[in-house]
Formats: C-alpha cells, sequence, structure tokens
C-alpha cells in the first residue's frame, strides 16, 4: 500500500524504462522487434466474455478485439462481473510460475468490482477497471480522441512496463498467471491520502491491485510528464512488485515484514521509472540514513537508499535473486548475505560500503563511485571529532545493529604526517569507511548547524578497495585534482575488532577525512573506540592502563581480573587494548600477571609494547597501505598440554560452621605459569561461599577475584612470580545443610592456554547435623549479651546471624522494616546460655530490597543491628 500524506510507500527516481507509447514488446530489451509483434498479435484476437454476476442476476455477452493498441469494454453501471479472458502468450518474456514453460494461451474467471468500464492493457496481461463519474471517475482528459481517458491508457501502459521489466527482464516471480489473468487493476480512491493497494482475493491464492484514480493533490515528483502521471506511474510499479512478492512468497517470514515489503516495492518502482524520483520525499526526513544512521535497518520509508545500494552496487538482478531465497524461508539479511557471499562479496564490507555511499553523497559528492543520484541526495550530517589528533581518549561511539555513524576529522594546520587510524570495536562484526578529500575554500556555515562543502572543491583519489580486510590495488594518491575524484576505502578489523591502518594519505594535503564506523551485525550493539595521529602522535595508550587514568597499577590489575570473573563488565575498546599486554587480541589472567611482574621490576616492557615506551599502537608495524598488522602478536594460546594436575580439597564440617576448599596445583615437569582463572560447581543448597579468598602460597604477590552465579564459582589469579607446587587458594565455605555436597573443577586456564590433563578434580563436604545451642566443652560463657552483625551484610537471599547469651533463659529475636513492622520472627523460644548462631533464610519472604532491623530480646535486655537485603 502506497499513501501521500505518511511515509508509506514511497516511489523511485530516475528515467522510464519504457517508451510508454509503444506496446510491451518493443519496449524493454530483451523485445520482439515491432513487426515481430504485430504478425504475432494482429492474427490473434482475445474474447472477452462478460457475464452477468450472479449476484446481480443479469446476464450480458461482450466480445471485443483486443489489439495491439489495447481492447476496451463498456458494461452496465453498478453491476458487479466475471470476466474470461483467452490472450496469446506469445510474447512473454518469461513463462508463468502457475504454467511453467507455457507459451500457449491462458485464461481464467475473475471477480471484478463494480466499475463500470474496462480497458485491457496492449499485451492482454492486465485488465483496468474504471469509473468515469462519481467518487472514483478517472482524470478525464482524452487527447486522443479515443473514448478512453488518458489516465486509463497511460496505467495499462505502465503496468506492461513494469511486468516486462521486473518479471520479463529481471526475474521476479509473475503475479500474472493462468488462474490471475488478465491481473485485475482498479482505479479507486482507498482513501484520500492513499496511492495504491494490492490485497488478497477470495481463497487467498491471488492478488488485486487499487490505484488511485486522478492522484489530484498529492505530493509532487520529478517526472518530464508531470506530477499526475509521475504518481500513476510508480504507484502501478509498486504495486505490481507487491503483487510479485505474494505471487513468489505469500508474504510469508520476511516476505511479510512490511518495512521489507515497503523497500523493497519503493525500489522496485524507482528501477522502472526512474525519472519521477518520488522517494526523494523521503531523505530528507530526520529519521533518513543521511540525516541519522544510527537507526537501525530497516525502517520504510526512510531507508529506501539502503536496498538502493544493492540494486546499483550488486545490479539490479541481485535483488531477484534475494527473493528466490525469501520463498525457501531465509530471512532478508540471511538472503543478502547468501547472495553476496555467491558472488564473491564480503556482507561487512559492502555493508560498510553501504553507508559510505551516504557519507559520499550531496555536497559530499565525488568521483565516480557512488550512488547514482549522489549529487542530488541530501548532504548528511556527520559528528565534527575535534582534537582527535591529540586527545588521548580518543573518541567513543555505540550502536545497535545494522546502524553506523557518520564522522569527520578536519586537521589543524598544524597536523603533519601520515594519516593513521586505530579502531578498536568489539568483534570483526564491525567496518570502518574512509573519505578523504580536499576543497579549494573553507566549510561554510549553511545556519542550520551543519557544515557544507564549498564548490569547488577538489577531491584525492586513492585506488583499490579492501577485500578480507586486506587492502588489494595500489594506495594513496594519484595526483588527481579532478573534482569528483574521490579516496573511498572499506577496512574490517581482525577476528578481535582490531584495525590499525596506514591510510597512505597525508594530513597536509587533506581538508577534512570523513569516516563511517558501523555495525554490521543483527543482534547486539556494538561499541567502537577511535583514534587517529600520525607517526609520532598514534601511540597514546599506556600499556597496562585498564582503568585509563594515565597510571598503571594494581588497580588495572585488579580490573582485569574482575571482568574476567564476571565481577565486573567485560573490557572493550580502548580498555581491551590496554589490558592486552601481551598482544594476543584477548584479554587473560596473564595480562594481570605480566602487569605485577613489570610493576615489580622483574620484567622491563610488555610483549606487545615492540619499542619499549609504553605506548601503543605500534606505529612500527604498519606501512603506508597496510593494515591491520597485529599478527605476529599472539602470545600464547591454544591448550596446555604439560601434565598439569588440579584437585580440590575439603573436610568434613557440620551445619552453620565454616569449612575451607582448598585447590591445589601440582606442576608435572611443565612449563611454569603465573596465571590461572578456574571455574568450580560448589552447590548452593549446601555451601554458601563467603567472600574471604585467600591466595595460597605457591602464588609470588598474587591478587585474586571470585565470582558466584548460582552453583558456579569464577576464580582469577595472578602472580609476579611463577606458581609452585601446592595450595593456590583456600575459598571459605560455610555449611546450610545437613548432605553431601559434592564439588568438581568445571574448567581451568593456565595463563592464556586451556588446560588439560586435570586429575583428582572432585571433592566431597560431608555435612553432619549440629546443635545450634549451648558451648563446647572447656569453653566459656560470654560475659555479654550481645548480637553481633550479621555476615554477609549486605546479602541476599540469606544471611548468617551470632548472638551471645550470658544467662539461659526465654529471647525472641524479630526482624522489622523501617516503618517498624514486623516481617519475620527467626527465634522465640527458651534457649540455654552460650554462644548461638543461625541462618536467616529470606527466599521465601515477601521482602523487597532495604534496610531491615533486627533486634534480639531478652528480659529488660536487648540488642539491635541493622542489615541490608539487596534483589
Amino acid at each position: 500500500m502506497k499513501r501521500s500524506g505518511q511515509n508509506i510507500h514511497r516511489k523511485g527516481a530516475r528515467t522510464s524504462r519504457a517508451d510508454y507509447c509503444l506496446p510491451l514488446a518493443v519496449r524493454k530489451a530483451p523485445l520482439i522487434p515491432l513487426a515481430v509483434f504485430l504478425a504475432l498479435i494482429l492474427p490473434g484476437m482475445v474474447m472477452l466474455m462478460l457475464h452477468g454476476s450472479r449476484f446481480s442476476g443479469e446476464s450480458e455477452t461482450v466480445s471485443v478485439s483486443v489489439e495491439s493498441g489495447g481492447g476496451h469494454i463498456n458494461t452496465a453501471p453498478g453491476t458487479t462481473h466475471l470476466i474470461s479472458v483467452t490472450s496469446s502468450a506469445a510474447f512473454k518474456s518469461t513463462a508463468n510460475p502457475g504454467s511453467a514453460g507455457n507459451t500457449g494461451s491462458s485464461s481464467g474467471l475473475y471477480l471484478f468490482s463494480d466499475a463500470p468500464e474496462a480497458h485491457v492493457s496492449p499485451s492482454g496481461l492486465f485488465v483496468i477497471r474504471y469509473h468515469t463519474a462519481g467518487t472514483h471517475a478517472v482524470y478525464p482528459e482524452d487527447s486522443s480522441g479515443s473514448g478512453i481517458p488518458d489516465f486509463v491508457e497511460r496505467a495499462a501502459e505502465y503496468a506492461d512496463s513494469s511486468w516486462n521489466y521486473l518479471v520479463g527482464y529481471l526475474g521476479f516471480a509473475d503475479p500474472v498467471y493462468p488462474e490471475n489473468s488478465p491481473y485485475e487493476i482498479i482505479l479507486e480512491k482507498r482513501g484520500e491520502s492513499i496511492f495504491g493497494e494490492t490485497v488478497v482475493n477470495a481463497g487467498g491464492q491471488t492478488t488485486r491491485t487499487y490505484v488511485h484514480p486522478t492522484f489530484d493533490g498529492f505530493p509532487g515528483n520529478s517526472d518530464p510528464e508531470g506530477n499526475r502521471y509521475g504518481s500513476l506511474k510508480v504507484t502501478v510499479a509498486h504495486e505490481l512488485k507487491h503483487a510479485s512478492q505474494f505471487a513468489g512468497t505469500g508474504w510469508q517470514g520476511d516476505a511479510g515484514n512490511i518495512h521489507w515489503m515497503e523497500l523493497d516495492a519503493i525500489m522496485a518502482e524507482n528501477l522502472v521509472f526512474p525519472d519521477v524520483k518520488d522517494y526523494y520525499r523521503h531523505l530528507n526526513s530526520v529519521n533518513s540514513i543521511f540525516r541519522d544512521p544510527k537507526i537501525s535497518v530497516p525502517e520504510y520509508p526512510w531507508h529506501i537508499t539502503w536496498m538502493i545500494y544493492w540494486a546499483e552496487r550488486m545490479g539490479p538482478e541481485f535483488m531477484a535473486g534475494v527473493w528466490d531465497r525469501l520463498a525457501t524461508g531465509e530471512t532478508m539479511i540471511q538472503a543478502v548475505r547468501n547472495g553476496l557471499q555467491t558472488s564473491g562479496r564480503s556482507w561487512r564490507e559492502e555493508v560498510t560500503r553501504n553507508y559510505l555511499w551516504h557519507l559520499a553523497s550531496g555536497a559530499y559528492a565525488s568521483g565516480t563511485e557512488g550512488f547514482s543520484d549522489r549529487f542530488d541526495y541530501p548532504t548528511p550530517v556527520p559528528s565534527p571529532l575535534t582534537g582527535l589528533l591529540t586527545r588521548v581518549d580518543g573518541a567513543q561511539f555505540n550502536y545497535r545493529p545494522l546502524s553506523a555513524g557518520f564522522h569527520k576529522i578536519v586537521p589543524a594546520e598544524s597536523d603533519t604526517g601520515d594519516v593513521i587510524l586505530f579502531v578498536m570495536a568489539a568483534d570483526s562484526l564491525a567496518g570502518v569507511g574512509v573519505y578523504a578529500y580536499r576543497e579549494t575554500g573553507p566549510l561554510a556555515d549553511t545556519g542550520s548547524g551543519a557544515d557544507q562543502w564549498t564548490s569547488g572543491g577538489s577531491a584525492l583519489s586513492m585506488p583499490g578497495y579492501a577485500v578480507g580486510g586486506q587492502l588489494k590495488g595500489p594506495a594513496g594518491f594519484t595526483g588527481a585534482d579532478e573534482p569528483g575524484a574521490g579516496s573511498k576505502l572499506v577496512y574490517t578489523p581482525d577476528p578481535f575488532g582490531r584495525l590499525l591502518y596506514n591510510t597512505g594519505l597525508r594530513w597536509e594535503e587533506i581538508d577534512t577525512l570523513g569516516l563511517v564506523t558501523v555495525n554490521t551485525a543483527v543482534s547486539g550493539n556494538r561499541r567502537f573506540h577511535i583514534l587517529a595521529g600520525n607517526g609520532n602522535s598514534i601511540e597514546r595508550l599506556r600499556y597496562g592502563d585498564a582503568t585509563l587514568n594515565g597510571a598503571t597499577n594494581q588497580a588495572d590489575v585488579s580490573l582485569i581480573l574482575m571482568s574476567l570473573t564476571g565481577a565486573s563488565a567485560p573490557l572493550a575498546g580502548f580498555q581491551r587494548f590496554t589490558a592486552d599486554v601481551s598482544g594476543n587480541g584477548r584479554v587473560s589472567a596473564l595480562d594481570a600477571s605480566l602487569i605485577l611482574q613489570k610493576l615489580a621490576g622483574f620484567t622491563d616492557r610488555y610483549p606487545a609494547d615492540l619499542n619499549g615506551n609504553g605506548f601503543g599502537p605500534e606505529y612500527e608495524l604498519i606501512t603506508a597501505g597496510s593494515t591491520s598488522p597485529f599478527a605476529g602478536l599472539r602470545g600464547n594460546s591454544g591448550e596446555y598440554l604439560s601434565g598439569l594436575v588440579f584437585s580440590l580439597q575439603a573436610s568434613e564440617t557440620a551445619e552453620d560452621l565454616e569449612t575451607e576448599l582448598e585447590i591445589m596445583a601440582v606442576n608435572q615437569g611443565g612449563d611454569p605459569f603465573h596465571a590461572v582463572v578456574i571455574t568450580l560447581l560448589i552447590p548452593e543448597f549446601y555451601l554458601e561461599v563467603l567472600p574471604d579468598l585467600q591466595a595460597g602460597e605457591s602464588f609470588t604477590g598474587g591478587m585474586w577475584s571470585m565470582n558466584v552465579s548460582g552453583d558456579t564459582v569464577t576464580v582469577a589469579l595472578a602472580g609476579s612470580g611463577p606458581v609452585v607446587d601446592g595450595k593456590i587458594a583456600g575459598i571459605p565455605l560455610f555449611a546450610l545443610k545437613e548432605g553431601v555436597a559434592d564439588l568438581a573443577i568445571l574448567s581451568v586456564q593456565v595463563d592464556e592456554f586451556t588446560a588439560r590433563d586435570i586429575t583428582s578434580a572432585d571433592a566431597s563436604v560431608v555435612i553432619n547435623t549440629r546443635p545450634a545451642v549451648g558451648i563446647g566443652p572447656g569453653e566459656e560463657l560470654p560475659g555479654t549479651f550481645v548480637l553481633h552483625q550479621n555476615y554477609p551484610n549486605p546479602f541476599n537471599p540469606g544471611t548468617m546471624i551470632r548472638f551471645d547469651l550470658p544467662e539461659s533463659g526465654q529471647i525472641s529475636l524479630r526482624m522489622y522494616d523501617t516503618a517498624g513492622r514486623l516481617v519475620a520472627t527467626p527465634a522465640d523460644g527458651f534457649m540455654e546460655a552460650g554462644r548461638h548462631e543461625l541462618y536467616l533464610d529470606t527466599s521465601g519472604m515477601p521482602l523487597g530490597s532495604g534496610v531491615y532491623f533486627l533486634v534480639l530480646q531478652k528480659g529488660e535486655s536487648r540488642s539491635l543491628i541493622k542489615l541490608s537485603l539487596i534483589k
């Protein structure tokens, strides 16, 4: 459906794909010459028999000859008719899908609207139903004096032209098959602002199309024949594409996604009638890619140029293959991706280039690459990256799936040297596009807050493009001063999201560097960190400074270890780069150990720091035109095969008491290691993990982090020296319930290796019943009535409560909220003198996060503590 007042069905641009005054068969190659066409069609007579509708009770038969100029039928107004058509199909370029390979005749019966007039298109494929009076009356001009309004004749010709190009030439699914021939186009209003609409007929197997009968008051377009016929052209093509979509896919799956359906139909109308340019109305919207590339694709109609890119870059036949794939159940993105793969193209690079074409449009347009209408498109609004060549923190951006950012760097007059870019992304599902421009004058302010290029600009040319992340073709300037010669290149990061690139340009030779950063993934946000500089300034990131505070210390080690256990968010962007001091692309506990070793003076540089100045990325790694030079910095990765033995040891305990789980390691002649990340299974039903982990004596100068998530406990340890045999860590546990708790090692990473040959991994903790009151043999009675602070605090859902009673007696232990309401009574009764412990479990209580008060009372004695529940 196409509306004028809303951004729903827009239409295309450029010149018509056919001469509208000629029959279909002589309009679009490959076509049959006119003489051949006339020889085929004149001997044939198309008999149209209009039978009185069974609903109206009337009966009549009308016979007309359909020659090369089409046929016309008059029927009684206000009646509904069935029309039977038999016509020669010899002129059709492709076989009807409904009659595979059929080049004979096709016929069928169709229920039409009550439009009293009918006109058959020159090809016989379409019948145009229309009114000459009333609300739905067509535009009446009849310049030929044929008795048929020009509007009707044009609609028939435009339908033939659209079918010929979309179905006959490009190979889209044919909606005109025997059960639906001729295809019915009804010139009626579906609403004052609706261009047209395609609906499913009764039975759900075929469609019909409605088109506005006059287009009076509709938005303007660029068609040489005027707005009225421009609107008619693109509406007929648009709705025929919807009919084709249904014929091929039944509008199922992504083929029924309104965004993809409409964008595809707008693209189709632009292919058939490129001079109309109806879709231009959407390009200046704040939601268009030119104005806001951060909006995820697809959004119709504003993302129409995202679709036009594929037709122009890959050829219009490419989209026919995409719709063939949609018919098999693939999503639109899968269909485009697989089509690109079949064509030997990269999804990441083509999506990035798609957005780069948008940036290089409007006043930024130049060269021979880009949209064919790029000079007419709006000028995009890139965000200026002021001071990016000197800022230590660079620039940071976060993008949703299938979205991008447009940026520009305007170098200062003092900026010289090679143009070098460093980008850190989340992974390789990112793209970076570069567009350099030189002009004769300064940027001028348009008054809208957006910079525009002044006229007379001179572009720089950098031929070549990136394939698989590697630049192909010569890099650098060609010395071209011709306006329109662009410097556009597309790059993709390595598998770890790193891109360090020497463009071969020089800052003193350009006025502006345009950047496109693209999230090519279909799910998940991607964060980008960008540095720009030259050989002297690109190395601005201090190795080991994971906190990015300008210094390297134990706080950086702690942050790295916490990110590995999940106690804090994973490191991203420049944090990930500075933390990866081994240079292998991953952040590991070994990186934490290497920082500790350097802090302790055991080493004077990190493996990633090739020139030893303490900063990166390494300018020495790259030469002009090279990209992603990190291949030689792999560190140790893979599997540790040395016969390393890890084991767990724990002793028997009782309810409401603590015990310790010891993690032991024995290195049976393997290489020394400095860091471990170990994941354990500790059933929370029986045991609570207390936070006071102790690094074992086998770690030298060790630091650690631990994170508990249900039954899974992850521990990361790093030392400044090699680990020796023995206890590497002790985890305090609190026994909750009687039973046997089975413990296990789930995984171990040694330095940056995944360890194998883990033996004696399992252990069990036997938990016996223990009285909760009294004192042990030889213990003295407590001298003070006191309620100790609970542990842990804050807690969720349980916490340990301890209190001392100098004398036996009746006690109460009550829990209140901040409003003074009683919410729980953990204990109430007679208790012996002594030291007492009990476990307060709130998991079954309707309590929210907040502060609560616990009051212990015995006679006149009271003791109170404050506890915090966090859910």
